[in-house]
């Protein structure tokens, strides 16, 4: 009888730990988020708050009938456990020229999503350290 109730013991500190990492694999995603988001340059403001965080969903970038669709902000996204991500999108037709540095002008490249991927590993790389 003790094995089963210290078997219940490690089931529910397992599930304990598992939903703290999942908090903080959240927190850490919310971080890059914001790193993207201060990273990206303000003319109008519509590119910094077109930034979006999902999870489990890819973003989409629909052009308007009769525009060419033009490159968009690669999606950057990481895997929480086998069936769940996030994706850290911004749908903006002009992301990918601001976050490369491309298009008329000399235009420094704002790398946002850069930022942002780094901001995640290193926060990730925390959670990783604390658990060990």
């Amino acid at each position: 009888m003790a094995g089963t109730n210290f078997t219940q013991q490690v089931r529910a500190e397992l599930k304990a730990l598992g939903a703290k990492a999942s908090d903080a694999v959240t927190r850490a995603a919310k971080a890059g988020w914001k790193t993207a988001v201060a990273s990206t340059p303000v003319d109008t403001g519509l590119l910094r708050h077109s930034w979006k965080l999902s999870r489990d969903r890819r973003s989409s970038y629909v052009p308007k009938p009769g525009h060419k669709p033009k490159p968009q902000t690669p999606d950057f996204n990481f895997r929480i456990t086998k069936d769940k991500r996030f994706y850290l999108f911004n749908n903006v037709p002009y992301a990918s020229y601001v976050e490369n540095g491309e298009g008329p002008g000399n235009r420094t490249p704002s790398h946002a999503l850069l930022k942002a991927k780094i901001k995640i590993e290193a926060e990730l790389n925390k959670l990783l350290k604390a658990i060990k």
